[in-house]
């Protein structure tokens, strides 16, 4: 199945930091260790807003019930 590039929405740096309240070179580490989802086009980095939500989904802590 092929994306359509045209329909997603990219996050600069900037707005991936406001999205997951990281701090920038938090971002870039990330990167850096190919820990979160990016692009990477004329050396400039970009993130797709769906692809940033789906992997803050997958990190987030699920409450466990106590007995």
């Amino acid at each position: 199945m092929r994306r359509n590039i045209l329909k997603q929405k990219y996050l600069t740096i900037s707005d991936a930091s406001k999205l997951t309240t990281l701090a920038k070179s938090t971002l870039y580490s990330y990167v850096h260790f190919q820990a979160i989802p990016f692009l990477k086009i004329g050396g400039r980095i970009i993130f797709e807003e769906e692809s940033i939500k789906k992997w803050m989904d997958k990190k987030q802590i699920k409450e466990v019930k106590r007995i």
